[in-house]
């Protein structure tokens, strides 16, 4: 019996990433057919107006309309790292029953930052509160109709760090957990980005600083070498300004002693 329910599973577990495999197939294909014809109506478009068989009108609406802004949906993404024992920590969603595995993250709703959104999807679909460490990536698709942006940041867990980090189910996921690499390649992912980030971070490739990420306008931040190497040359250059006026000073009363000897 028990060879019985291990090789169901097995099918079980065969048939859904066959059926994985074959989704994927399946929007790939149609994003590519979706780009083809986009790109044969802007070839269209492009002749069109080059020869002039447009109107007048319609080419100028179509020269407004290109003009308008594409909207742009941002959103946040986060591997956290378990400081001691180097897992990583995956959420399985809830969104169309499929209960993928899947790194916490969401999309920046108005008013909130990327780093807001990183902290408090992770609350809500991890359990657990996590400090940012620092920035993986910045990636930018652009499509026909929208663009979208997303920020993966590394994070690590808060003290106390619990053994399993949220084992209940509500609205944002069904439970999160603790996995290695080779744990999460069992697992059934909705991509294949765990891994490939989760492997980044493993491997002890470069992290960039916070700061990298800054609201427009803010002000850059200086590295405090270079902050002591500039208070250093401006005390070099205060001395040298003191150290000209006494010569300067000492001169002109050797001079001025100089004149009345003379006329004397």
């Amino acid at each position: 019996s028990t060879n019985t329910a291990m090789s169901s599973q097995l099918r079980e577990k065969q048939e859904d990433n066959k059926e994985r495999e074959k989704r994927a197939r399946e929007e790939i294909a149609a994003g590519k057919a979706l780009f083809e014809e986009a790109l044969a109506a802007e070839k269209e478009l492009k002749q069109a107006e080059s020869t002039k068989q447009l109107p007048f009108k319609y080419r100028k609406a179509l020269t407004m309309a290109r003009r308008q802004p594409t909207p742009c949906y941002n959103f946040s993404m986060v591997i956290c790292r378990h400081p001691d024992q180097k897992r990583f920590l995956l959420v399985q969603e809830t969104a169309k029953k499929r209960f993928e595995w899947w790194l916490p993250g969401g999309r920046v709703e108005w008013g909130d930052s990327f780093q807001k959104t990183a902290l408090k999807e992770t609350f809500e679909e991890g359990g657990i509160d996590v400090v940012l460490k620092g920035i993986i990536r910045v990636e930018r698709s652009d499509f026909p109709s929208h663009s979208r942006q997303r920020v993966f940041f590394y994070a690590e867990p808060l003290e106390p760090v619990p053994e399993v980090p949220k084992h209940w189910s509500d609205e944002e996921s069904n439970g999160a957990k603790w996995v290695t690499i080779e744990e999460m390649a069992s697992l059934k992912l909705r991509g294949g980005e765990p891994l490939e980030y989760c492997g980044y971070v493993a491997s002890g490739s470069p992290i960039y600083p916070l700061s990298l990420l800054a609201f427009e306008g803010s002000v850059l931040p200086l590295n405090k070498e270079n902050k002591k190497d500039k208070s250093k040359s401006r005390r070099k250059e205060k001395n040298q300004y003191v150290s000209s006026m006494v010569v300067g000073a000492v001169v002109l009363e050797v001079g001025l002693m100089v004149c009345l000897y003379f006329y004397l």
